[in-house]
């Protein structure tokens, strides 16, 4: 009877087996296509459903499962969606012309703080050797100088050194210079000349020549590239302004030369590979200085004086790059006049290139930690008078902030860059020390006190260009040598205490600094 009784309600549970088993396909399908629509597809189709009381409800009446959970319930999108094309993945469009020409700087500044001064040196490559020579000799040129003057520098090569005349030779015959060249570049004859018996002219002129037996640098063509920078360093070695001033310069010359392609090979006249096979020769017979190593940043063969250069030094041919000088640095031109420029992608790009050189935190923000005051501390001369008791006074009043007193002349450079690093207030007499300002944090303040009746404006300059407030005043008097290089000098306390209150305040909302101001 169970036998018989299972077989006669079989065909009923059958029926419902195969009704679910079409039903689940059915439902798996639909989910399937749904799913693989674009999100924003869907999102669009739930959010019609809400907006037409769908199976959310406009009135917020949700469907629940047997437990009473809620349950995401999903709807087909409506046809209308169903027929609109997906979104393309680069749907946007160029930016509003308008801010494709703003720029916070004149002419004159871009061309010699930002980008342009690079790359309208990088068009201005000229050869001086004619087609029948071995060697080339190219030269570029800035026609930015002071007082309209064109400053240059140049490659040559491949060289030979002649240890009997000390000098490298190239095989170079000298084209000569028509009227169409001279409205592109001067000749070698009229290059000028730069202070310290610096620059491409008194260089070459002393150390390269240009009769090198042609047959001999043909033989030693397939030996790699190699590069040798002469550099005669300016007389204050220890002056951290021209030193800086000089190996930027060098650094603007590297820059240019990698942007610049060989005429005859489409590559690179230099890039950072060739930095391995380059070194820098120096010429004069100073002191190496606290800023020697700077000068290696991209020349990675052990840096040589040519006073101790040996017949090993000697043996290869060489490329010799003679760059642009320190005095022609742009950062020279309008030192004793203001200018508007407030800003300079050469400065900062140079100054993120010393402090990776040196190990030194890169970061822009900095901490919520006291405000730091450094008051540079000269020893030799142009001291203010009772610079001590002035010091104390700004630590009595401002208690909340950190106060020292450093001397920069006596620690390393990078121990320098450290302290500056963490200064939001940098205060000194007028000198090289305020240099520093390259390295400050952007938006830091910087107080100078000028001599009496001094008007130098190249470190206003700077601190504008770098992005830093600027306070300055003129000392009251000077000592007794009549000379602003080295009195020390006088400077009232009430004023004093004006000057650097200015600047505390300027940096009361400095990074993550959230002080008040009275």
């Amino acid at each position: 009877m169970i036998a018989s009784g299972s077989r006669r309600r079989f065909p009923i549970t059958g029926a419902i087996l195969i009704f679910f088993v079409v039903c689940c396909a059915l439902f798996i399908s639909q989910r399937s296509s749904y799913e693989s629509r674009p999100s924003h597809i869907i999102a669009q189709s739930l959010d019609s459903a809400i907006g037409s009381g769908g199976p959310l409800g406009s009135e917020g009446k949700g469907v629940h499962g047997l437990e009473g959970e809620p349950v995401t319930v999903e709807t087909a999108p409506p046809a209308a969606i169903l027929d609109r094309p997906p979104i393309p993945s680069q749907s946007s469009l160029p930016l509003p012309s308008e801010y494709l020409h703003l720029s916070s700087s004149s002419k004159w500044c871009n061309d010699r703080f930002e980008v342009p001064y690079l790359t309208s040196i990088s068009k201005t490559q000229a050869e001086y050797c004619d087609s029948t020579s071995t060697s080339s000799l190219r030269c570029f040129n800035s026609p930015t100088g002071k007082d309209g003057r064109t400053d240059s520098f140049c490659l040559g090569g491949p060289s030979l050194f002649d240890a009997q005349d000390g000098k490298f030779k190239i095989d170079c015959h000298l084209r000569e210079w028509d009227a169409d060249d001279k409205k592109r570049a001067p000749p070698l004859s009229q290059f000028p000349n730069y202070w310290y018996q610096t620059g491409p002219r008194v260089l070459m002129s002393q150390y390269m020549g240009m009769n090198a037996a042609a047959e001999q640098l043909l033989e030693l063509a397939k030996y790699p590239r190699k590069f040798t920078i002469l550099i005669r360093r300016e007389e204050p070695i220890t002056n951290l302004w021209h030193e800086l001033m000089e190996i930027s310069s060098l650094f603007y010359t590297m820059d240019v030369l990698r942007m610049s392609r060989d005429p005859a090979t489409g590559s690179p006249l230099w890039s950072l590979e060739d930095a391995e096979n380059t070194r820098i020769l120096v010429v004069d017979d100073r002191d190496e200085g606290p800023y020697f190593d700077l000068w290696t940043l991209f020349a990675k063969r052990p840096i040589t004086r040519l006073s101790k250069i040996t017949e090993i030094d000697l043996r290869d041919p060489e490329y010799i790059i003679v760059p642009l000088p320190g005095e022609s640095n742009p950062m020279w031109q309008g030192d004793w006049k203001t200018h508007s420029c407030g800003h300079s992608a050469l400065l900062d790009v140079f100054s993120q290139r010393i402090m990776s050189f040196l190990g030194v935190d890169r970061s822009i923000e900095n901490n919520d930690s006291p405000l730091v005051l450094t008051f540079i501390d000269r020893r030799e001369k142009r001291q203010l008078i009772e610079k001590e008791d002035y010091v104390e006074e700004v630590k009595r009043t401002y208690p909340q902030i950190k106060i020292q007193m450093v001397n920069f002349a006596a620690i390393p450079f990078t121990e320098q860059l450290r302290i500056i690093r963490d200064t939001d207030v940098l205060v000194g007499a007028h000198g090289a020390g305020l240099t520093h300002a390259l390295f400050l944090r952007p938006g830091s303040a910087m107080v100078e006190i000028l001599p009496a009746d001094f008007n130098h404006k190249g470190f206003r300059n700077l601190a504008r260009l770098m992005g830093h407030r600027y306070f300055s005043s003129h000392a009251l008097s000077n000592g007794t040598e009549g000379n602003w290089q080295y009195d020390d000098f006088s400077f009232e306390k009430p004023r004093f205490m004006q000057l650097i209150n200015a600047a505390i305040t300027s940096s009361s909302y400095k990074g993550l600094h959230d002080d008040d101001v009275v």
